[in-house]
């Protein structure tokens, strides 16, 4: 990671636009667990900064990332918690489909954000609420200028990306975006077979504005986010398929906080979001077009009290229709709920509880935490929670309709269980390490399940329990600093079922390898950085009785930069072995991929 530093404690409550923590910077901060742990090096966004959320967090988080092909679905899989489990945050608005359960990593591009964190998400987030950690993405604070890339790589590939920001006095602005184009070529000689994979070719590109304005004790904050893409769905190996499939994704948030004289804070925010999936089926000769238009509303106050007490309470609305030609007819959903948090401060202790109660078809869900945190010997970190927690169905789970192929099913019970989180951290000047001991009871986990016709259905019971490890060094060599990245996840994952003698008892989770992990070494100097980075992930298992599996894998990655005043040139090297591996069964995904970048950046004054 780049230069890392300890900086002021930033609460989720903060009522402040975020303070600058730069992605395309030497320095990048990681700040105290409150404020979420900040996942990316400098160096590989400097080197590559035309890469998608599904490149990066594989190389640089330890996530396992399940891709369905080259250029398609890429989905997370996190502390044994699969994609519909974790939520992808922008600007604090929920980005998961309620079609689908998931967004797509490899639509989201890298080159907008200022930030990247994974913590859980705060009550106030709009949208879903959900049992896993958030990856939380932010396009506020980022550095005055204005910034053009282009890149090319030996995948056919070309891509540019634009990013303009200022900050005023009161104001902040950024607009940013990317365009993509690729043949995205996979070569099938690792198999026997002398010719390129068919159908992998994409294009797609997204539009991020965030504009905030700060009036003496309020503060107001829009972003909009427009996403398209057109694909192909690469057919499995020895298989023919010519099927398309085009995304577009139309999102608006507006976020106002205000602070009174008395030290009660307001704060109120929306997200309108429309998402569209076209599916063309080239083996049935049919198209499939499905929408929702979402409407997500939360509202809070809160306050410090006397004591160091602080309180909030506050309620949230989800609103979602549905309409497809794989649904029998519409569907609609209108869920509220209401959410609230306690907390008392000590000198170096805080306890906090919240609650959050959602109301859905006349029946209701609860999830809560019990947490205590605090620090020690300047340096040190500490935190345990007790949470309850609930997911409930996406709406493809219960009403999608398409006989022969998948039906969903209107019966399904919410997933619901028990975590617990310990979290240890040791924060540095040279060095900075975290612990995350977890585990976790989950019940009626939603699985598809079936042969020919797949059904969702709900499983008993999953036990996980796992640790997640995090260390960051930094050796000053002269001019030079030598700075080491390392994440290690061990986690397993495993189906209960009442019946000892069913075959999936005990068995890990499917797509959930028991260890993934990613080295990274880095060289900085004031005008040129390179780096190594090996990821490794474990045996999949993509069987429930675990009969079958993915082999691991290990890949590797060189790369570097050189910057001169207002230019810099950047050149990586992905999967530099050329290994062939897959994360789901017949569906090899690129070997080595050679690609250069060049960016312009003009500073603007204040």
């Amino acid at each position: 990671m780049g230069q890392i530093i300890r900086p002021r404690v930033l609460t989720v409550d903060s009522i402040t636009i975020d303070l600058p923590v730069y992605l395309d910077s030497i320095e990048v901060g990681v700040s105290k667990q409150v404020a979420g742990k900040k996942l990316i090096s400098s160096t590989l966004l400097k080197a590559n900064p035309n890469q998608n959320f599904a490149e990066l967090l594989q190389k640089q988080s330890g996530i396992f990332i399940r891709s369905s092909g080259a250029g398609m679905l890429s989905t997370p899989s996190y502390k044994g918690l699969g994609t519909q489990q974790t939520p992808i945050v922008i600007n604090g608005a929920n980005i998961q489909s309620s079609m689908n359960g998931t967004m797509d990593l490899s639509l989201i591009d890298a080159a907008h954000f200022g930030r990247v964190s994974l913590n859980p998400a705060n009550q106030n987030t709009t949208g879903a609420q959900n049992m896993g950690d958030a990856i939380s993405l932010s396009s506020l604070a980022q550095k005055n200028g204005l910034h053009l890339g282009l890149s090319s790589s030996t995948q056919n590939e070309i891509s540019a990306n634009i990013k303009y920001v200022r900050h005023m006095k009161d104001w902040y602005y950024s607009i940013s975006g990317v365009a993509t184009q690729s043949e995205n070529r996979v070569k099938f000689e690792h198999y026997g077979i002398d010719k390129l994979q068919a159908n992998t070719d994409y294009k797609r590109a997204s539009i991020l504005q965030t504009t905030g304005y700060k009036w003496k004790h309020s503060e107001w904050v829009n972003t909009i986010y427009l996403q398209g893409s057109e694909r192909g769905v690469p057919p499995q190996i020895y298989q023919t398929n010519n099927s398309r499939q085009a995304d577009a994704n139309a999102m608006m948030v507006n976020k106002y906080i205000l602070k009174t004289s008395k030290n009660w804070i307001y704060e109120a925010a929306n997200q309108i979001w429309a998402e569209q999936i076209i599916f063309e089926n080239d083996l049935y000769n049919e198209q499939t077009e499905s929408k929702v238009f979402n409407v997500n509303t939360t509202t809070s106050a809160r306050r410090y009290f006397k004591n160091k007490w602080y309180g909030k309470f506050g309620i949230g609305q989800s609103v979602a229709r549905y309409t497809s030609e794989a649904l029998a007819s519409d569907a609609v959903w209108n869920r509220p709920r209401v959410f609230l948090k306690l907390r008392k401060s000590y000198d170096k202790v805080r306890f906090s509880l919240t609650q959050n109660t959602v109301f859905y078809e006349g029946k209701e869900a609860f999830s809560g935490e019990l947490k205590s945190e605090g620090d020690f010997a300047k340096v040190y970190t500490w935190s345990a929670s007790v949470n309850k927690v609930y997911r409930l169905p996406v709406l493809n789970e219960l009403y999608w309709y398409m006989p022969g192929e998948a039906v969903g099913n209107p019966d399904l019970k919410p997933e619901q269980g028990y975590k617990i989180d310990v979290e240890v951290g040791r924060y540095g000047r040279s060095l900075q390490v975290t612990l995350n001991p977890h585990a976790g009871v989950f019940q009626n986990w939603v699985q598809w399940v079936g042969s020919g016709e797949v059904s969702p259905k709900n499983i008993p019971n999953v036990m996980v329990y796992g640790a997640v490890l995090t260390a960051n060094h930094e050796q000053k060599l002269k001019k030079l600093k030598l700075l080491t990245q390392v994440n290690i996840h061990g986690v397993s994952a495993t189906y209960q079922f009442d019946n000892e003698k069913d075959t999936r008892n005990n068995k890990q989770l499917i797509f959930t390898p028991q260890i993934t992990g990613n080295l990274t070494l880095t060289l900085v100097h004031s005008d040129f950085g390179v780096y190594i980075n090996s990821q490794l992930v474990s045996t999949n298992y993509v069987a429930s009785d675990n009969s079958s599996f993915l082999e691991p894998y290990q890949l590797y990655e060189l790369g570097g930069y050189h910057e001169w005043k207002n230019i810099r040139i950047g050149a990586v090297v992905n999967n530099l072995l050329d290994t062939p591996y897959f994360t789901q069964p017949r569906t090899p995904l690129p070997g080595r991929i050679i690609k250069i970048n060049i960016n312009y950046t003009l500073k603007l004054k204040k």
